[in-house]
C-alpha cells in the first residue's frame, strides 16, 4: 500500500480506509474521502480529505487527490465538512472516546499487519475483528438542527488481512454510538469498490 502525502506540511501518511456514498448535503452527489495514518505520531493520529475522479474520466482517481492538497487547482481538504467525517476517524484515535462511541460493545485499533498498518473493529465479547477497507453513507441526518443525528449504511472489511475475500454488514451511527451487531447479516462483497448491492438491507434506525 503506496504512502501519500500532505503537500502542506511534507508529512508522510499511509491510507487505512476510504468513507464513500451521498455527501449529506443537497448540493454535493457522491463523494469519497481517505482516511490515512500519520506515519510520525507515536500514537495513531488520522487525517482525511476528499479523493475526486478526474475531469477527463470520472471512473478514476484523479491521482493528485491522493495527496492532501490544501490550494491549488486540486485542493482536496476537507473544509466545513471535516466536523462531520472526524467522527469516523476518531473510533480509531481516542482509545477513550473510542470506548465511549462503541457503547461498550465494539474496540477500535489500528495494527501492524505485514509492512502495513490496518484499522479495526473487533467485537468486545467475541473478539471478532473486522479489518476494514470501506465505510459505506447510505442514509443520514439531513437536518442540520435536529435532536437526534444519524448515519446508516454498511462497512467492507476482511476477516483475515491476508485473504483477498471481503464481506459486508450493515452498521448505524446514531448520537454518537455506533453499532454493529455481532448477529447482523453478513454478505460477501464482491470488491473492495462495491456495486449498488451495497445499497440493500442497510441497518434501520
Amino acid at each position: 500500500m503506496q504512502q501519500v502525502v500532505d503537500t502542506s506540511s511534507r508529512q508522510s501518511l499511509q491510507p487505512l480506509f476510504v468513507v464513500a456514498g451521498a455527501c449529506p448535503n443537497s448540493f454535493c452527489g457522491m463523494q469519497a474521502v481517505m482516511y490515512c495514518l500519520c506515519l510520525s505520531s507515536p500514537d495513531p493520529k488520522i487525517d482525511f480529505w476528499w479523493i475526486k475522479p478526474m475531469a477527463t474520466n470520472s471512473a478514476v482517481i484523479e491521482p493528485q487527490t491522493l495527496d492532501r492538497q490544501g490550494k491549488g487547482v486540486h485542493k482536496n481538504d476537507p473544509g466545513r465538512s471535516r466536523a462531520l467525517y472526524i467522527q469516523f476517524a476518531d473510533l480509531f484515535q481516542s482509545s477513550a472516546g473510542s470506548a465511549t462511541i462503541g457503547g461498550g460493545l465494539l474496540l477500535f485499533g489500528v495494527v501492524d499487519v505485514g509492512s502495513v498498518r490496518r484499522a479495526y473493529i473487533e467485537q468486545a465479547q467475541s473478539g471478532e475483528r473486522y479489518y476494514i477497507s470501506l465505510i459505506w453513507q447510505e442514509s443520514w441526518t439531513s437536518n442540520p438542527f435536529a435532536s437526534s443525528k444519524f448515519i446508516i449504511g454498511k462497512i467492507v472489511y476482511q476477516r483475515d488481512p491476508s485473504s483477498a475475500s471481503l464481506y459486508a454488514r450493515p452498521y448505524a451511527y446514531k448520537d454518537g454510538v455506533l453499532s454493529v451487531p455481532a448477529a447482523g447479516p453478513e454478505e460477501d462483497a464482491e470488491a473492495a469498490v462495491p456495486t449498488d448491492l451495497i445499497k440493500l438491507n442497510c441497518a434501520k434506525v
